[in-house]
């Protein structure tokens, strides 16, 4: 997409800047250059970034723009791949664009939120809260390629427009306000490709809520389904500020779409006044504040967020530090953060924290409180909770006790007739410094056989435990553990650092994020399993740690030390060792845990850029020379081929040995029988280059073959090993290769037609040839 930005527009951007020098301006802070010729100029209200060169990457501690603030990307088909590394959000209420088609990338791991004055312009699209590897980066810079993990962290929300020739949002859950806010330009007027020919969404836990201010088919539009995790809200009012949530009063019984967080500050009333909200609220896992302040004839008799819900609906929503006050009022009052009185609604997924309540010159009155709402009655029907959550401040617990005129409880103040409960209801009861605060029932009072916890008693999965209460994972985001790993080394001499073996890099360090502990001192260094345990960064966003599929508040990720099964040394990108599972790394070779001791090459356990299996796994009988079994470079099938009568019988067993001039003497001149294979009872001679990568295990000394002579008797010891390497083989090559005339012309064979004992048995054994 090409932008046209005119001079006239720019001396308009300067001469904003120059008007508003005066005023706070919100722009992107703490950058550093980390590739590409890039410079940044500054106006109090405006960034130009610059760039000569075709990749750029530029890492930042914010990235944010205030409402009425600018950043401009300049280039010639550039890309500028923008990372935050802190714990702050981007939250974009200004303009972010480009002049000379280029593509711009934010990352973002806390979550990036395009506000509805908001706008965000490139050719090419970019929004990601997905964490970032080396790689990502290094390969972004050598070939122009961004790839990323889809396991986003914070939330994508798009409440403002974006414009886009191609566009990627990437989070953990994707809101956006309005399908027709993403526009892909053609160059021509009012001309827009399909979408999903050009946007791709991907959401990490499977929760992606749009809506539309016009009649679309999402599914067809995006070709994303509810098994993506899209929720359609097209056929709901958008409200995204406090002006759009107030205006719910002008219709009660509309359907509407919360899109993001909402103050609504100081309130005189309920939103609906004295009338019952009878229309539908489908949030997307956001929350509601307000403080509600009124006495006298300004209060109605049913004091809360909605007077009276009726019939209505309320969804993934959260009421966060509600203050309600009440001053003399005129008659028994109920009172709760989300309603006064509920009758025949469907409530789901709503939480109530904290309420808190004041009360003066009450008299007599009766006052019914709950942390969601003082009443819950039939009107023809019952209602409906599923995982509703509520309770008071603290302080508020310690005040209700005091007065025998309330009656209270953390979800309910009173209820009549039944209830219908799915899922997890409880409430939130803070005793922690007062025991007897725990007395305080989830309803004050119950003429019906429905009960509601006042703990989490269910295993859903769907709840973490966050600040002392247990609360829906909803409302909060996603950081992916890693697998515990093992990580084998012979090298003890030198100390680990946790960040050397997670990942940590220069585009993201885990500690930017989340708060790490662990108790052991001085590195990790002997062999043992060392743990460390992740939890929410003080003042940064709340995470739940996700690991193996399971949710918690905190997660405790392990390394373990392991010593190998012998010696392995150190290569060049320090896998000391490797850390095991891992994928092969191509500069050294993998060991497997059988530890074997015999095979000239171990194809099946310690390769490393050897022959495909596929070329070398044939059955025996199907190769003249055996070279499926254990060779490695050896010479042409054709050239090797021989007759058995050879000399050194190196059509069978061949490996890199001495050429047959050289080695087809007389038995006794060959002094190791280099063509033989290895057992234990003999020495291997010196590797080969080719076999110089591998790890061969243990070896055991040789005896020489005048010691053979001298002693007249060869012992075959054959030991049992947890391996998955059968001895089938070993009993095969030692036949072979021990040859029935080689070992009667050295007199030790008294009965040539003799044969070994079968390898496969079970137990160690030895057997004399005299």
């Amino acid at each position: 997409m090409k932008v046209t930005i005119s001079k006239l527009f720019i001396f308009s951007l300067l001469a904003m800047a120059i008007k508003s020098a005066h005023s706070a301006a919100a722009l992107p802070t703490g950058e550093k250059i980390i590739h590409g010729e890039v410079s940044i100029s500054r106006g109090p209200n405006s960034m130009f970034i610059s760039s000569h060169s075709d990749r750029n990457v530029i890492s930042w501690n914010d990235f944010s723009v205030a409402k009425g603030n600018s950043v401009v990307f300049t280039g010639t088909d550039a890309t500028f791949l923008n990372i935050v590394k802190s714990s702050n959000i981007s939250v974009i209420d200004g303009n972010v664009s480009s002049i000379g088609n280029n593509n711009i990338y934010l990352i973002n791991p806390n979550g990036i939120n395009i506000g509805i004055t908001g706008s965000f312009e490139a050719n090419n699209a970019i929004l990601s809260t997905s964490k970032l590897s080396q790689e990502n980066v290094d390969n972004f810079i050598d070939t122009g390629d961004f790839e990323f993990t889809k396991k986003g962290m914070g939330k994508v929300k798009l409440i403002g427009t974006l414009h886009a020739e191609n566009t990627v949002i990437d989070g953990s859950q994707v809101i956006i306000r309005d399908i027709s806010n993403i526009k892909v330009d053609t160059g021509v007027l009012d001309s827009v490709k399909p979408l999903k020919d050009t946007v791709s969404i991907h959401s990490s836990i499977k929760r992606i809520d749009i809506g539309s201010s016009k009649k679309v088919d999402l599914e067809k539009e995006l070709g994303l389904t509810k098994e993506d995790g899209l929720f359609d809200h097209t056929d709901k009012t958008a409200i995204s500020t406090k002006e759009e949530f107030l205006n719910i009063a002008s219709d009660p019984s509309g359907s509407y779409f919360i899109t993001n967080d909402i103050d609504l500050g100081s309130l005189n009333s309920a939103v609906t006044g004295t009338n019952d909200f009878t229309g539908k609220i489908e949030g997307a896992f956001n929350s509601i504040t307000y403080s509600l302040e009124g006495k006298g004839t300004n209060l109605e008799q049913n004091i809360g967020l909605f007077s009276t819900l009726n019939g209505s609906t309320i969804e993934n929503l959260k009421i966060k530090n509600p203050y309600i006050s009440v001053s003399s009022p005129e008659d028994s009052t109920y009172i709760g953060a989300l309603a006064g009185v509920i009758k025949a609604s469907t409530i789901k997924n709503v939480e109530v924290d904290g309420l808190s309540l004041t009360f003066s010159n009450l008299g007599n009155k009766k006052i019914y409180a709950g942390g969601l709402a003082g009443l819950a009655t039939y009107d023809g029907a019952s209602s409906n909770f599923e995982n509703v959550t509520a309770g008071f401040s603290t302080k508020t617990q310690k005040h209700l006790f005091t007065r025998d005129n309330y009656t209270f409880g953390s979800v309910l103040g009173e209820l009549k007739d039944e209830l219908n409960l799915t899922g997890a209801n409880f409430g939130k009861t803070d005793f922690s410094d007062d025991y007897s605060l725990g007395l305080i029932s989830a309803i004050g009072y119950s003429q019906a056989t429905a009960s509601i916890d006042n703990e989490y008693q269910h295993n859903s999965g769907e709840f973490i435990k966050v600040n002392g209460y247990y609360q829906n994972s909803g409302f909060f985001i996603p950081y992916f553990i890693d697998d515990d790993k093992i990580f084998v080394t012979d090298i003890f001499d030198k100390v680990y650092n946790y960040d050397e073996l997670v990942g940590n890099n220069k585009y993201f360090n885990l500690n930017d994020y989340v708060d790490l502990s662990y108790k052991y001192a001085n590195g990790m260094q002997k062999e043992g399993n060392y743990n460390h345990e992740y939890t929410s960064k003080t003042g940064g966003q709340t995470f739940y740690f996700v690991k193996d599929g399971n949710k918690s508040e905190t997660a405790t990720h392990t390394i373990s030390i392991e010593a190998p099964m012998g010696k392995i040394e150190a290569d060049d990108n320090f896998d000391l060792g490797y850390i095991a599972d891992e994928e092969p790394d191509p500069d050294m070779g993998r060991i497997d845990e059988s530890d074997l001791y015999f095979d000239s090459d171990f194809d099946n356990a310690f390769t490393n850029e050897e022959l495909p299996d596929e070329e070398i796994g044939k059955a025996p009988e199907d190769d003249s020379d055996f070279d499926n079994e254990f060779t490695n470079e050896e010479l042409p099938d054709e050239e090797i081929g021989k007759a058995p009568e050879d000399g050194d019988f190196d059509n069978d067993f061949t490996n890199e040995e001495m050429h047959d001039e050289e080695i087809g003497k007389a038995p006794e001149d060959d002094s190791d029988f280099d063509n033989e294979f290895n057992v234990d009872y003999e020495y291997e001679e010196e590797p080969s280059t080719a076999d110089s990568n591998y790890y061969r295990g243990p070896q055991k000394k040789q005896k020489t073959i005048s010691d053979i002579i001298e002693n007249k008797k060869v012992v075959l010891m054959q030991k049992q090993r947890s391996t998955s390497l059968s001895f089938q083989n070993n009993y095969s090559v030692v036949h072979d290769i021990i040859s029935k005339s080689l070992l009667a012309s050295l007199g030790l064979l008294e009965e040539p037609n003799k044969l070994l004992t079968n390898a496969n048995d079970d137990s160690d054994k030895e057997e004399k040839i005299s």
